[in-house]
């Protein structure tokens, strides 16, 4: 055999070897991952949406941080999900309010092999912020609108990440003016629906009137 024809040959091995782990999930490829993979979260729950894979059910897989998603569940034949959140008024014991964010991905599954990963997509909490100066008093905080909440509570405490029960105050406005004595507070504020279930904490402030 002529250098030529081993370099054709060659070249006509690594075509099929391409071929075939291209494909959706008709038949045993490996499936492409699925693309387009977005979230919009609101008080009660998660919404994940991507694109089909034909042929395809999916792999959900979520963590705390970016990279390190875990098997979350399995079998979704449709093109969403619906996570609910986490953390609700109705959690026992009650742990210190504390925001972690969840990431989610995507896999695609055939009878025969699992898809990479899709694109990553990720929660994003209420932003709490403070108006006006750290050494003011009143303390005045504003916040950013949650989808579907009815109202959002206020969490207080003299340490940071140690916000917890009881609630400071609850309110259906996206801001709030706390009469504060002196010394250093610390703030986060959560989204409640209309059905008591509340959203994970916001980013953490601290003021010193």
């Amino acid at each position: 055999m002529t250098m030529q024809s081993i370099r054709q040959c060659s070249i006509i091995s690594a075509l099929f070897i391409l071929l075939a782990a291209i494909g959706g999930c008709g038949d045993t490829s490996v499936p492409s991952a699925p693309t387009g993979l977005t979230i919009s979260s609101t008080v009660s729950q998660n919404n994940l949406t991507w694109n089909a894979v034909s042929g395809c059910s999916y792999n959900i897989y979520r963590g705390t941080a970016s990279g390190s998603e875990a098997l979350h569940s399995s079998g979704v034949t449709g093109t969403t999900y619906q996570d609910p959140p986490a953390v609700t008024s109705s959690t026992t014991p009650w742990t210190p309010i504390a925001w972690t964010p969840y990431y989610y991905v995507v896999t695609a599954v055939n009878t025969d092999a699992e898809s990479g990963f899709s694109n990553e997509v990720s929660v994003t909490p209420p932003n709490l912020t403070l108006l006006g100066t750290t050494t003011s008093s009143p303390v005045n905080l504003s916040w950013t609108t949650v989808s579907g909440a009815a109202s959002y509570n206020i969490y207080r405490s003299i340490a940071s990440d140690a916000e917890g029960l009881p609630v400071l105050a609850n309110t259906t406005s996206t801001s709030y003016t706390d009469n504060a004595a002196s010394g250093t507070y610390y703030y986060r504020v959560t989204a409640k629906g209309q059905n008591g279930d509340e959203t994970l904490g916001s980013n953490e402030v601290s003021a010193t009137p």
